[in-house]
Protein backbone atom coordinates (compact mmCIF):
# COMPACT_ATOMS: atom_id res chain seq x y z
CA UNK A 1 0.00 0.00 0.00
CA UNK A 2 2.81 2.70 0.63
CA UNK A 3 4.31 1.83 -2.25
CA UNK A 4 1.46 2.34 -4.54
CA UNK A 5 0.73 5.41 -2.44
CA UNK A 6 4.20 7.15 -2.66
CA UNK A 7 4.46 7.08 1.00
CA UNK A 8 7.45 4.92 1.68
CA UNK A 9 7.66 6.14 5.33
CA UNK A 10 5.03 5.67 8.03
CA UNK A 11 5.10 9.43 8.11
CA UNK A 12 3.98 9.76 4.73
CA UNK A 13 1.57 7.78 4.94
CA UNK A 14 0.02 9.80 8.31
CA UNK A 15 0.11 13.01 6.07
CA UNK A 16 -1.97 11.39 3.55
CA UNK A 17 -5.41 12.30 3.59
CA UNK A 18 -8.00 9.46 4.88
CA UNK A 19 -9.58 9.12 1.66
CA UNK A 20 -6.40 8.04 0.41
CA UNK A 21 -6.00 4.70 3.01
CA UNK A 22 -9.34 3.07 2.20
CA UNK A 23 -10.37 1.05 -0.44
CA UNK A 24 -12.42 2.30 -3.08
CA UNK A 25 -15.88 1.77 -3.55
CA UNK A 26 -15.92 0.39 -6.85
CA UNK A 27 -13.64 -2.87 -4.96
CA UNK A 28 -16.15 -2.25 -2.04
CA UNK A 29 -18.92 -2.85 -3.92
CA UNK A 30 -16.76 -6.43 -5.64
CA UNK A 31 -18.63 -9.16 -4.31
CA UNK A 32 -15.45 -11.10 -4.53
CA UNK A 33 -14.09 -8.86 -2.00
CA UNK A 34 -13.16 -9.88 1.31
CA UNK A 35 -11.41 -7.12 3.05
CA UNK A 36 -8.30 -9.15 4.39
CA UNK A 37 -5.01 -8.14 3.32
CA UNK A 38 -2.32 -11.23 3.98
CA UNK A 39 0.31 -9.16 4.34
CA UNK A 40 3.47 -11.43 6.43
CA UNK A 41 2.86 -9.66 9.56
CA UNK A 42 -0.71 -9.35 10.72
CA UNK A 43 -1.93 -12.30 8.47
CA UNK A 44 0.40 -14.83 7.80
CA UNK A 45 -2.43 -16.61 5.53
CA UNK A 46 -6.02 -16.08 4.57
CA UNK A 47 -7.69 -16.78 7.67
CA UNK A 48 -10.33 -19.60 6.52
CA UNK A 49 -7.01 -21.58 5.36
CA UNK A 50 -5.71 -20.91 9.22
CA UNK A 51 -8.74 -21.90 10.98
CA UNK A 52 -9.03 -25.22 8.21
CA UNK A 53 -5.64 -25.92 9.18
CA UNK A 54 -5.52 -25.79 12.55
CA UNK A 55 -3.16 -22.32 12.85
CA UNK A 56 -4.88 -20.76 15.25
CA UNK A 57 -3.44 -18.85 18.62
CA UNK A 58 -5.98 -18.37 20.95
CA UNK A 59 -3.88 -15.73 23.10
CA UNK A 60 -3.69 -13.35 20.38
CA UNK A 61 -6.68 -11.84 20.21
CA UNK A 62 -8.41 -8.84 18.01
CA UNK A 63 -11.41 -7.34 18.46
CA UNK A 64 -13.26 -4.52 16.44
CA UNK A 65 -15.85 -3.89 13.91
CA UNK A 66 -15.92 -3.06 10.01
CA UNK A 67 -18.93 -2.82 7.87
CA UNK A 68 -17.40 -5.86 6.14
CA UNK A 69 -16.33 -8.06 9.32
CA UNK A 70 -15.18 -11.06 6.80
CA UNK A 71 -18.46 -12.22 5.90
CA UNK A 72 -17.30 -13.47 1.97
CA UNK A 73 -14.94 -15.62 4.21
CA UNK A 74 -17.89 -17.53 5.07
CA UNK A 75 -20.32 -16.56 3.00
CA UNK A 76 -18.32 -16.78 -0.52
CA UNK A 77 -19.18 -13.25 -1.24
CA UNK A 78 -19.00 -10.17 0.88
CA UNK A 79 -22.29 -8.07 1.10
CA UNK A 80 -22.12 -4.79 -0.82
CA UNK A 81 -21.01 -1.70 0.29
CA UNK A 82 -23.87 1.29 0.27
CA UNK A 83 -26.36 -1.23 -0.67
CA UNK A 84 -30.05 0.17 -0.75
CA UNK A 85 -32.73 -2.09 0.99
CA UNK A 86 -33.56 -3.89 -2.22
CA UNK A 87 -30.19 -5.36 -2.94
CA UNK A 88 -29.89 -6.50 0.86
CA UNK A 89 -33.42 -8.70 -0.02
CA UNK A 90 -31.91 -9.42 -3.44
CA UNK A 91 -28.78 -10.75 -2.15
CA UNK A 92 -30.60 -12.98 0.95
CA UNK A 93 -33.01 -14.43 -2.24
CA UNK A 94 -29.86 -15.27 -3.59
CA UNK A 95 -27.61 -16.51 -0.54
CA UNK A 96 -30.65 -18.08 1.49
CA UNK A 97 -32.93 -19.24 -1.06
CA UNK A 98 -36.22 -20.71 0.29
CA UNK A 99 -35.21 -20.06 3.68
CA UNK A 100 -34.81 -16.29 2.70
CA UNK A 101 -38.02 -15.03 4.33
CA UNK A 102 -36.84 -16.47 7.78
CA UNK A 103 -33.72 -15.57 7.98
CA UNK A 104 -35.12 -11.67 7.12
CA UNK A 105 -37.18 -12.27 9.95
CA UNK A 106 -34.98 -12.91 12.48
CA UNK A 107 -32.71 -10.23 11.25
CA UNK A 108 -34.52 -7.39 9.70
CA UNK A 109 -32.72 -4.72 8.29
CA UNK A 110 -34.65 -2.56 10.83
CA UNK A 111 -32.42 -3.87 13.76
CA UNK A 112 -29.58 -2.36 11.58
CA UNK A 113 -30.37 0.93 11.19
CA UNK A 114 -31.51 0.03 7.85
CA UNK A 115 -27.67 -0.50 6.42
CA UNK A 116 -27.03 -3.78 5.16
Amino acid sequence: LAASLAAPTLAALRALPPQRLQWSNETLADDNFAGYCVDGHVLDEQPFDAYAQGNLNARRLVVGATSKDGTAQFYGTAPLANASAGDWARFMHRRWGAKAAQVMARYPLEAFNGSP
